[in-house]
């Protein structure tokens, strides 16, 4: 007999900025890095003969530490990774809701029937799965197995062999790196348990956001909608209006966004307009840096976790032309925004003088990384 451990990977930047990633390659967050170090723990005494994943490397780092702390090789099987989406592959959840929720509702409560533009069957998905699993157990006749995968798939393979794939109500949510346990003998499978996150303490536990911000282009006539919401920003940092430029700040604006309508953006939430992003594509190109010349949340939005899908788009954004790191610039007096993006992964790089004093460059490194050089990998 087979122990299996499938386990989903930890908290990865789709999952923290709203974005359907598929089989889009994106890297854990730090709440995701961090419960995978709690996951290499779990399985710091669970006998092992293998570890498996998915070669996306939000799997492929969940299960890194148990190959650490088990002295094994990693590797890394093609056919464990997630869904692909077609045309919804890096798109946010929230436009993908606004622009087709039937589509969507589809998608979730009735997989079978989805389809879109380049996507996978979701029997292909499953028969995929499966099939891997199927060859794992009979690597490993009698031995443990941990395997590295994905929330969708991993609902295909448990409807496939267990629930059927027209039930995806009654396979729970599966939380970030929790462990599906299956025993294999003879080609049969045997569920043990699903969804145990008993090595997460509770502060590790983050559960995915109700509200997904839809983005929209910001057309050349919103000069009146953009200065309203530098004046609200300006305000809110600088206590009055004093040197404020509303005309000049909306000229710079359509100098530095460049072609792309997707550098100047209206979040929505509902409908409803909560905030703005603003790129400059052109600038510190050469140096490989994205930089975001105003991120903005009305006030009756903020502190609800909506501001860090604005830094997502802007990752998306910049990630596709190729830079490597996001840079902005922060009032020091602006304590709110220093707390917030440290927090998610920026750092202060220097001070410079600004239009009306100084202020600090803060920076954030958006590359996916490779895995750790103590982790020898083995392509299935």
């Amino acid at each position: 007999m087979t122990t299996i451990y499938l386990i989903r990977h930890g908290e990865a930047e789709g999952n923290l900025y709203r974005l359907m990633h598929g089989q889009y390659d994106s890297d854990l967050t730090a709440l995701g890095y961090a419960q995978a170090e709690k996951l290499g723990e779990r399985f710091r005494n669970v006998p092992l003969d293998a570890v498996y994943t998915s070669d996306l490397h939000r799997a492929a780092a969940t299960v890194a530490p148990i190959c650490r702390v088990q002295g094994l090789p990693l590797h890394l099987d093609r056919r464990l990774r997630e869904i692909q989406m077609g045309v919804w592959e890096n798109v946010p959840f929230g436009n993908a809701l606004a622009d087709e929720r039937a589509l969507f509702e589809t998608f979730t409560y009735h997989p079978l029937d989805w389809h879109i533009d380049g996507s996978e069957d979701f029997r292909d998905l499953s028969q995929r799965g499966i099939a891997a699993l199927r060859d794992i157990a009979a690597r490993y006749p009698n031995g443990s197995v941990a395997v590295g995968a994905h929330f969708v798939i991993i609902k295909a393979i448990l409807g496939g062999l267990f629930t059927g794939l027209d039930h995806p109500e009654e396979i729970p949510r599966l939380r970030n790196t929790s462990i599906t346990t299956l025993t294999a003998e003879n080609g049969a499978f045997t569920l043990k348990s699903v969804d145990d996150a008993d090595h997460l303490p509770p502060e590790l536990l983050r559960l995915p956001s109700g509200k997904n911000l839809c983005f929209r282009p910001m057309g050349q006539d919103a000069a009146e909608e953009y200065i309203r919401y530098r004046k609200d920003a300006w305000e809110v940092v600088y206590g009055d209006l004093k040197g404020f430029d509303g005309s000049g700040f909306w000229l710079d604006a359509q100098r530095s966004i460049g072609p792309d309508p997707e550098a100047m953006v209206v979040a929505y939430l509902e409908g409803r307009p909560v905030g703005m992003l603003q790129l400059n594509p052109a600038r510190d190109a050469n140096k490989g840096v994205g930089y975001i010349p105003f991120v903005y949340l009305r006030e009756a939005w903020r502190h609800q976790g909506l501001g860090i899908q604005l830094i997502g788009h802007a990752v998306k954004f910049y990630r596709r032309l190729g830079r490597k790191k996001l840079q902005l610039s922060v009032y020091p007096g602006n304590t709110n925004a220093l707390g917030f993006y440290r927090k998610f992964g920026f750092t202060q790089v220097k001070k410079h003088r600004g239009r009306f004093g100084h202020l600090l460059l803060m920076e954030k490194d958006i590359r996916v990384p490779g895995l750790p050089k103590d982790i020898r990998t083995l392509a299935e």
